[in-house]
């Protein structure tokens, strides 16, 4: 997995198969902040920037941020129910 915030963002747009110009729209950037973004040349693109960014491509802020996925919790198990009463 790359090792910046940028390459992360141009490799998961690319492998979701959209242009610069479609995610910038879709994740309400311009299209320069997105190219400033990808090439690694905005220090602190802000965490509301990445949380559109993540959402449009169907990814986690984990994913972007820290390159790695973070597993969902376990799924929590059903009490057992007491048996009703009869009668």
């Amino acid at each position: 997995m790359p090792h910046q915030l940028g390459d992360r963002i141009r490799q998961a747009r690319k492998r979701y198969g959209m242009s610069q110009v479609e995610l910038a729209k879709r994740a309400h950037i311009s299209r320069q902040q997105l190219y400033m973004l990808e090439t690694n040349q905005t220090p602190d693109p802000g965490v509301l920037k990445v949380l559109a960014i993540a959402r449009v491509l169907g990814v986690s802020v984990d994913t972007l941020l820290a390159g790695t996925e973070v597993p969902p919790p376990p799924p929590k198990r059903p009490r057992p129910r007491p048996p009703a009463p009869v009668g």
